[in-house]
């Protein structure tokens, strides 16, 4: 699972986020599916947390410059002081994707909108 997820997460590069929504879901399902007698919430709520980080931060590498993920931010309704502050960190994208200000601008209702296959659930 982690193997096929990397693949996509390293093809979604300068592809659209619902496409790659999209090849997530054929995947998720397909596990899901072949796990379904396990209940262990904790671990499906785990992998939906690391899913949406990943998405997250394939945004914020899309975004590259400081001024594009400034007026990305402020478009999404973040205040701009905390905007301003969140696009000039020189932090990664990892560490960008689980900051609170990402979090607002990506929440998780903007994925379940979106059509991402959640693990939790789906049980």
């Amino acid at each position: 699972m982690k193997q096929k997820l990397k693949a996509v997460f390293f093809r979604a590069r300068g592809s659209s986020l619902l496409a790659t929504i999209k090849r997530l879901n054929m995947i998720l399902r397909g596990w899901r599916n072949y796990f379904q007698l396990d209940l262990r919430k904790s671990v499906y709520d785990k992998l939906d947390c690391h899913i949406r980080r990943h998405l997250r931060k394939l945004v914020w590498l899309a975004w590259k410059k400081p001024k594009r993920r400034l007026a990305a931010l402020i478009k999404l309704g973040i205040p701009t002081a905390e905007a301003r502050k969140a696009a000039g960190v020189g932090s990664g994208a990892w560490r960008m994707s689980g900051t609170q200000t990402m979090h607002k601008a990506y929440p998780i209702d903007f994925f379940r909108r979106n059509k991402l296959y959640s693990l939790l659930e789906m049980r």
